[in-house]
């Protein structure tokens, strides 16, 4: 589930405009607001569900928050220089993402329903969630089992 968070920073950091950092959860832990690097992007893994389990198969769609964070002391108090900071990089965070199939994904990222944007002190962040469809297949007596992607069926399939 959450080893799609060093593909995910490593898609955005391949993509994103000279300058802007990307960091993972544990990046920004403990580090206080206004020591932050900006522009920047925070992987947040958010949680998962279950999409269908039968026995030691299941297939589970990941949360991803993907959160575009800029400053701009410009106009604090509207906001309108952090928000003309960010239209300048929020399509190529989108365009990193959006119809890409990460490596132990059965499904490209779809982009999601994600929280309200947040601004604090001329900070902007600006989330784009995304959800990931993964294959989790369990261990009998301790050994792997091997399941191709390709012949992974659910009872009630469609064929």
């Amino acid at each position: 589930m959450v080893s799609l968070e060093p593909v995910i920073v490593a898609r955005i950091a391949e993509n994103m405009p000279k300058g802007v950092k990307v960091f993972s959860a544990a990046d920004l832990a403990g580090v206080r607001e206004a020591a932050q690097h900006t522009p920047a992007v925070h992987v947040i893994y958010d949680g998962y569900r279950v999409v269908q389990a039968d026995g030691a198969v299941a297939e589970i769609e990941t949360s991803w928050l993907t959160v575009l964070a800029v400053r701009n002391a410009r106009a604090q108090k509207t906001g309108s220089a952090a928000r003309e900071d960010a239209a300048k990089l929020i399509s190529s965070l989108y365009g990193s993402l959006a119809g890409w199939l990460p490596s132990g994904c059965v499904r490209e990222l779809e982009l999601a329903n994600a929280p309200r944007p947040g601004f604090d002190a001329g900070f902007l962040y600006l989330p784009l969630a995304w959800n990931a469809r993964q294959v989790l297949v369990g261990s009998v007596a301790g050994e792997e089992v091997e399941v191709p992607l390709q012949t992974v069926t659910f009872k009630g399939d469609v064929e």
